[in-house]
């Protein structure tokens, strides 16, 4: 016959597991598994300042040779700026991609635009006056070291005057050249602001990069 103990005695209270006890094997249970940092989208970015700077030089070559060129320009310019213009937008949405989902992983403040706007908003009339800009700043808002980690508005921070200068100067440099009365006329214009664009470009990505770089995630 099992033995009974009283209640109250030492003994069966000892015995009896208080809920407020953690469990005996609770400490032996292994720790959570920590989140890798973070670890910035460096070699999209040099792929994509490469892409510009050859897209730049060749700016600079064709709007040279427009300027020799008895004609202003020849058929074959066209196609140079729109296959740089192209290969430049390729890179830029690659590193961008990768950039908003570390974004994703630093901050909990939710992004104003769905991720798949990226690869296609170039291309959507009317959407692609507005779309860019709001996914670039929004990366570099979260981005920023001065944004706490919870879900906070990311129009709290200031959005960088580089991502402004950059998406200014792209859009007056492709009005300038299919409006522009002659193509000389068009070349002297969006050369520059070709130059501008790039360069701001190449700014943002690496400051970006530089603040993603080692932080730690919170999902």
């Amino acid at each position: 016959m099992p033995e009974l103990l009283d209640p109250g005695s030492p003994d069966a209270i000892d015995r009896v597991p208080h809920p407020f006890h953690p469990h005996p094997d609770d400490d032996d249970q292994p720790p959570a598994p920590e989140l890798p940092v973070v670890h910035p989208a460096s070699a999209a970015r040099l792929a994509t300042t490469a892409v510009i700077a050859a897209n730049c030089a060749l700016t600079l070559i064709t709007s040279w040779q427009s300027l020799r060129s008895p004609s202003g320009s020849t058929p074959a310019d066209g196609w140079v700026w729109a296959l740089g213009v192209l290969a430049s937008l390729a890179c830029f949405s690659r590193w961008l991609w990768q950039a908003r989902a570390n974004a994703q992983r630093i901050s909990l403040a939710p992004h104003r635009l769905d991720a798949r706007w990226i690869p296609w908003c170039w291309f959507v009339p009317g959407a692609n006056l507005v779309v860019p800009p709001v996914l670039v700043s929004d990366v570099w808002r979260a981005s920023h070291p001065d944004l706490p980690p919870g879900p906070r508005d990311l129009r709290a921070v200031r959005w960088g005057r580089c991502i402004a200068v950059a998406w200014a100067s792209f859009l007056l440099a492709q009005v300038a050249v299919v409006f522009a009365p002659t193509p000389l006329w068009g070349h002297a214009v969006s050369t520059p602001l070709t130059l501008v664009c790039g360069a701001a470009a190449v700014y943002g990505m690496r400051r970006v990069d530089r603040w993603q770089t080692g932080r730690e995630p919170v999902r």
